[in-house]
């Protein structure tokens, strides 16, 4: 709301200036996870802190590096610094080798081991083989036998919580599921961001007696969602994210090493109610040589010409300039197609902003999707146009469940009728809605 505030307030210095004049206090959380968002505002909040030094801007984090933001807001004036202890229990951490020997996973090597591998130096020959041979894959053997080894340790000691596993995608949350099927006792639940929410509320209660909880999850678990009864994290490490290459303009969703912040935000998920341990299935190497300490800003990940929209939108014509004023500036070959972009769009007309661009400024959503429901309100046909934008924003309206994805796949094209899956998807929610119209 606040940025939205900001970017309606007429373009001006002292435009952005008035529209908080209300405003006494700005507070951002999370401040760490830098989002699109969050650096575009923080360039806004450091240009109107010099105008208004009566303005406290509170940034909060639970692993924030206040000194980069500290470097950032020191040309306004003094910044202070106030760490607050956290409440959690002690987390006691396990790496890959500790792991191996705790569960005796041989991977069938036989003990051969490769030499000059910084990863293992000084390790026994046996751990070092299996770590060797696993590799940069995600071992679901190993998984198992490392869920089995929590299970018996907290039956032993006849303590009740769940298991909480971290993977980097769907197809590793159903393989991780397939595999822990052989162990009988465990109540096993997958979380990710496109289960339906009622799929995602079935983590929070505790698991049937005699069972042992299991919830196999991607990042969404880091700190979005929180489950009580978690005493026991299993971290691959791994997480998929999306990058940017503006030179040859392609998007792409890559699996990738998660950054160090990311997994202490995990191992923290077993320390929420009582002294848990979490179990890093990577190397000590591996975190300080492969991880980086924090993830790479969204700024210079992803597509820029919604931001650049945005910004000329309120009136500031030197776009790249502004944008080279940020916390970590985007790459300047990525400002130059978006400009570009947008130009090819109807959004600019040179540096002048267009009558679409104006609209498309406007809207909360992908340009592209803008465009549609602008062009479906000029012809006449706004309602079609907007279900397929939320479509393309959130995600088709069919559930495709892994053991009826050929069912899913028949139900679907009977409403496609070979004109494609977006006809498709539109055609089954207007019969949906006439439905209910005729229901109620």
């Amino acid at each position: 709301m606040l940025l939205r505030r900001l970017q309606t307030s007429g373009g001006s210095s002292e435009d952005v200036v008035a529209s908080l004049a209300d405003v006494s206090h700005v507070i951002i959380d999370e401040v760490h996870e830098r989002s699109l968002d969050t650096d575009f505002l923080l360039v806004l909040l450091r240009d109107v802190l010099k105008k208004r030094k009566d303005l406290k801007l509170i940034l909060m984090s639970a692993t924030l590096d206040a000194g980069v933001f500290e470097d950032y807001f020191k040309s306004n004036g003094r910044v202070g610094r106030v760490e607050i202890s956290g409440r959690t229990y002690p987390v006691e951490d396990y790496y890959l080798d500790d792991v191996i020997q705790m569960t005796g996973f041989n991977s069938g090597r036989g003990g051969r081991r490769d030499e000059d591998d910084a990863d293992t130096a000084g390790m026994d020959s046996d751990v070092a083989a299996a770590i060797q041979s696993i590799g940069m894959r995600i071992n679901y053997d190993l998984i198992t036998q490392t869920v089995r080894e929590i299970d018996a340790e907290l039956s032993h000691l006849k303590q009740g919580g769940g298991i909480l596993i971290f993977l980097p995608g769907v197809v590793e949350i159903s393989r991780t599921m397939d595999a822990l099927r052989s162990v009988h006792n465990l109540h096993v639940l997958p979380l990710h961001a496109s289960l339906q929410s009622s799929e995602q509320r079935r983590v929070f209660p505790h698991a049937p007696h005699g069972k042992r909880k299991v919830v196999v999850a991607t990042n969404v678990a880091e700190t979005s969602i929180t489950i009580d009864d978690i005493v026991a994290v299993i971290d691959t490490g791994r997480v998929k994210e999306t990058s940017y290459d503006p030179q040859n303009n392609m998007r792409k969703l890559e699996e990738v090493w998660a950054s160090r912040a990311a997994c202490k935000q995990r191992r923290g998920r077993a320390g929420r109610v009582q002294a848990g341990k979490c179990y890093k299935l990577y190397t000590r190497n591996a975190e300080m040589s492969k991880m980086m300490e924090r993830p790479e800003p969204e700024i210079r990940r992803v597509p820029l010409e919604q931001l650049c929209l945005s910004v000329r939108a309120m009136g500031i014509k030197e776009v790249a300039a502004f944008l080279a004023s940020a916390l970590t500036p985007p790459e300047s070959l990525a400002v130059d197609g978006a400009m570009d972009l947008l130009g090819r769009m109807g959004a600019l007309d040179g540096d002048d902003l267009t009558a679409l661009g104006r609209h498309l400024s406007m809207i909360p959503a992908d340009l592209r999707c803008g465009k549609l429901m602008v062009y479906g309100a000029m012809f006449g046909c706004l309602d079609s146009c907007v279900t397929i934008a939320a479509i393309l924003t959130v995600k088709s309206p069919f559930v495709s469940p892994q053991d009826k994805r050929e069912e899913a796949k028949s139900a679907r094209a009977k409403f496609a009728k070979n004109q494609g899956d977006l006809i498709g998807d539109l055609k089954a929610f207007e019969h949906w809605d006439e439905m209910v119209s005729n229901r109620a």
